[in-house]
């Protein structure tokens, strides 16, 4: 049991990516990306995995689905009276969080680190 336990741990190396931002009205922001949550299925009859982070903004958390494409990277998830937010960190750090419902708009700056 222990040995394929080892095995697996093995074959699956932790990858995970730590984005700490500041937003331009101060608010700190950061989540973690697990990359292995988006590695291809082994077999079509997989099911679907779900992708899910804990975004820590200011004095909230909250649960989001982090998504990568490309050089850009970031994630969406409900908001404040159900509204949908959206946070985008492009290649060179800067990054915009957005908030369908009430138009806000927030820029930032961010840092990635493996």
């Amino acid at each position: 049991m222990m040995r394929a336990l080892a095995l697996v741990l093995v074959g699956f190396p932790a990858q995970a990516d730590t984005v700490s931002c500041v937003l331009v009205d101060g608010t700190g922001l950061s989540f973690v990306i697990d990359r292995n949550q988006f590695v291809t299925a082994v077999s079509p009859e997989e099911p679907i995995r779900r992708k899910a982070t804990v975004v820590r903004m200011g004095a909230d958390t909250l649960h989001a689905e982090p998504f990568l494409i490309g050089d850009m990277r970031g994630f969406h998830a409900e908001g404040p009276s159900d509204s949908h937010m959206m946070f985008v960190v492009h290649k060179d750090g800067t990054a915009q969080l957005t908030r369908r419902g009430d138009g806000l708009a927030i820029d930032g700056t961010c840092e990635v680190t493996p």
